[in-house]
Order: structure tokens, then sequence, then C-alpha cells
């Protein structure tokens, strides 16, 4: 690579870093252009345009950064699950939550769940997180997963692992911060990570309930906006 090409990688994955850390700790509408180059060391006021095109490049561009290395993980996982004859709900389990939880809980500068945590609760940036989180590797997990549930309504299942992913951010993201303000978790943190898989599991394994099975049976759901949640 030649030391242009080297300089101007080192330039964006400084920004990237920089706007990731940012956004973490204060939230997409907190956070200006301005400030991610400073922080980044650019004195180039055009260099976010330049490199990624829009803000919402960069936010795409670390999203696709840090879920490289997530989907080789995942990739891992879901071979020697191929190997497998019958796996576990627990085990598909892990390969949904852990690829994305080892590298929360396995750098000790991680602000990654606090990132995504952050732009998943965004509108305009949820299409942009939805592309990226959702690559081929989560996506396969995914729909292994939702067919795995048999014992769940058809129309509930994608809900219940969209709500156990989205539980296992919020709690790497709680982990950060505590991490960070030097109240982390006493526990080991194979432990830790042990118990998220538990709890992510709990969610999609837990039977529905006489109360919802009756109320979904009572409700009239259009067609169209029921193939729409299940996309």
């Amino acid at each position: 690579m030649a030391p242009t090409d080297s300089r101007s990688e080192l330039a964006k994955g400084r920004m990237i870093d920089a706007a990731e850390r940012l956004i973490a700790e204060r939230g997409l509408a907190s956070v200006s252009a301005r400030e991610v180059l400073v922080a980044a060391g650019q004195r180039n006021k055009a260099a976010i345009t330049y490199h990624f095109g829009t803000w919402d490049g960069l936010v795409e561009a670390i999203l696709a950064t840090r879920m490289a290395e997530v989907a080789r993980r995942r990739e891992e996982l879901l071979d020697v699950i191929d190997r497998e004859s019958d796996p576990s709900t627990r085990r598909l389990v892990e390969a949904l939550i852990v690829p994305f939880a080892e590298r929360c809980i396995g750098d000790p500068d991680s602000c990654w769940a606090r990132f995504l945590y952050r732009c998943m609760s965004d509108p305009h940036v949820a299409t942009i997180v939805e592309r990226s989180v959702e690559g081929r590797t989560f996506r396969v997990t995914n729909d292994r997963l939702i067919a795995h549930l048999a014992h769940l309504p058809d129309s509930l299942r994608r809900r219940r692992v969209q709500s156990a992913f989205a539980t296992a951010v919020g709690s790497l993201a709680d982990f950060e911060i505590r991490r960070d303000g030097d109240r982390g978790s006493a526990l080991p943190i194979e432990v830790v990570l042990s118990d998220l898989v538990d709890v992510a599991a709990a969610i999609v394994d837990q039977p529905s309930s006489k109360q919802t099975l009756e109320l979904l049976d009572r409700t009239h759901i259009p067609e169209t906006l029921l193939n729409g949640e299940q996309r």
C-alpha cells in the first residue's frame, strides 16, 4: 500500500474511532462533525465528506467495520453448530449473541454496545443499523433460531428473537458504562457472558401465556402488516 493510502486509511480509522466514542457517550443528536474531526486530530474540515460522503456514511462505516469482525466469529460458531444433529435453543442463541458480546466484553476500551444501543434508538439511522447489523451470518442465525421456536405462534417468533438481541445490546451497554465508571462486575467475564446467553435464551424459550394466546386469537392482523413484521 502506498504511503498516501496508508495515511488515508489511518485518517479514516481515527475518525471512525472518534465518532463511535462520541456517539456512544452522548448520542447521535449531540455530536457534530466538527467535534469528530477535532477528536480524530483531523484538520481538513471536509474530511468526513471526502472519506465517507455523508454523516450517515460515517455511521455506516462504523457499523460495517465493527460487524465484519463479529460476522467472522459468528461464522465459526455456525460451522460448529452445523456439525451437531440437533442444536439446542441455547446453542443457537450463542451464535446470535456471543460474537457481539465477546467484542464488547473482551475489549476494555469498547464502546461498541453503547454506540449500537444509541443507533438502534434513533429512527433516522434505524435502517442503516438494520442493513449493517443484519449481515448474512446474522440473518442465517436469526432465521434458524426463528424456525427452531416451534413452541411459539409464527407471528411472535421473530419478535422474541428481536427482543432477545435488543436485551443483550442494552445489557452490554450497561456493562460498558459500569466498567468505565470503575463499577464493573465482580464476576468473571466468562460468567457474565454465559449469564447473558442464559437470559437471551430464556426470552425466546418462554412459552406464550394463555392470556397472550387468547389475545392473539382475538386480534385480526392484516396479512400485509404481519408479512411486513416477519420480513
